[in-house]
């Protein structure tokens, strides 16, 4: 027999043995779908944690006295004999993973099969004075107007907060960041992805593994940006500054009230610096020129072609360069 005719034996065997196992509700049986709403009385600064296996999560203010939790629930029946039923969805609507102790709100992850074959979307209303944390599995995050701190990680998924008026901390295996008009600490970090911030008033440190990362700090605070490969960009440096790039371009502006110390493997650097401050500069190309605007002082540096090391402006915190290869300019 051919090896053709075989294979085709073969798949109608497994088709034909599915549908005896699953029944109407096999393999080949329509996605389930459900929701349910709740709508929580609080009177205070709330506590909202979230973990949820599958599924986006969306939390922004509403009014002062309640919390209010809609899902969209989803799951498929794909595989033989697995996936969740319709009494399951069911189940959960009636029962929803939810836990309310006073102004404390827990959504709970689901166990087992139902946390592998389900779903859940939520969209969440809370008061202005709340604190978020939030965790997924996989699925994309927000969280927007609401007086924090936030804490938020998911494996795959994209994080996005706006207008958080504390520290917040975001983490993501997979997938861009995206951070504006914080009045607090900011740390975040991506496997792969960009991550974009602007008003950000307070210290910031951030690492990508692969994109770009770019930033505009409204605060003095310490700045960390780094990416394995892409360009980082820093504007409205007012304090230290590590920034890092595997291979891309760098650029910052800003005044160093302590040491600044950047690094490329493979790029230029672009430093813009008030023409009042002063700083001592330390300037490497391994392949590439140096150029430095303003008057330089050495008493023990040097100046050429690669390489500029001395006191601008009188000196003060020290400005270190280097880039394998590529050009710098210090102006």
């Amino acid at each position: 027999m051919p090896n053709r005719d075989k294979v085709l034996i073969t798949i109608v065997a497994l088709i034909t043995l599915a549908i005896l196992i699953g029944g109407h509700d096999g393999v080949w049986a329509k996605d389930a779908s459900g929701s349910f709403d709740r709508n929580l009385t609080v009177a205070g600064p709330v506590e909202l944690r979230v973990d949820n296996g599958s599924g986006s999560v969306n939390v922004r203010r509403g009014g002062s006295s309640s919390v209010s939790v809609h899902a969209e629930i989803r799951t498929n029946h794909w595989g033989l004999g697995g996936g969740a039923s319709d009494s399951d969805i069911h189940e959960i609507e009636q029962n929803p993973p939810i836990k309310q102790d006073g102004n404390n709100i827990r959504i709970y992850k689901l166990d087992g099969d139902l946390g592998r074959h389900i779903s859940i979307n939520y969209e969440i209303t809370v008061p202005e004075a709340t604190t978020v944390e939030a965790h997924t599995g996989s699925g994309s995050q927000t969280v927007e107007m609401i007086q924090g701190p936030v804490t938020l990680s998911t494996g795959s998924g994209s994080l996005r907060v706006h207008d958080v008026n504390s520290a917040t901390e975001l983490q993501t295996g997979s997938g861009s960041i995206e951070i504006n008009d914080i009045h607090g600490a900011v740390q975040a970090k991506t496997g792969s992805g960009s991550i974009n911030g602007d008003a950000i008033a307070g210290a910031f440190k951030g690492e990508t593994g692969s994109g770009h990362l770019e930033v505009r700090l409204t605060a003095p605070g310490d700045v960390t940006a780094s990416s394995g490969s892409g360009h980082v960009t820093v504007n409205g440096v007012d304090g230290g500054l590590y920034a890092e790039s595997g291979s891309g371009h760098i650029e910052v502006s800003g005044t160093p009230r302590s040491d600044w110390k950047l690094h490329t493997g493979s790029g230029g650097v672009d430093v813009r610096i008030p023409n009042n401050v002063g700083f001592n500069v330390d300037a490497h190309a391994g392949s590439g020129s140096v150029d430095v605007a303003g008057p330089i002082t050495m008493e023990s540096g040097s100046i050429n072609r690669h390489e500029v090391r001395g006191q601008v402006r009188g000196g003060g915190p020290e400005v270190h360069i280097t880039t394998g290869s590529g050009s710098i300019s210090i102006d």
